[in-house]
């Protein structure tokens, strides 16, 4: 199940600078990439399987989509 991406904006926002970068090991879902978007800072994510990586990808596509940024 995947992570809340308001709870990881609550933690990006208060353990990270604006601005700051984070690093997920083990992106999962990208609730973190998701959240680190949505509070100004960069997230760099490492997944080794690859139906999560699509996971991953698909939801960052949706969401350019909808907020059109790049």
């Amino acid at each position: 199940m995947p992570k809340p991406v308001t709870l990881m904006e609550q933690l990006l926002k208060t353990s990270l600078p604006r601005g700051g970068v984070v690093l997920n090991p083990f992106g999962g879902s990208g609730s973190t990439l998701m959240a680190a978007d949505v509070t100004g800072r960069t997230a760099c994510l490492l997944e080794v399987e690859p139906r999560w990586c699509d996971v991953i990808l698909q939801r960052w596509e949706e969401r350019m989509d909808r907020t059109g940024s790049p």
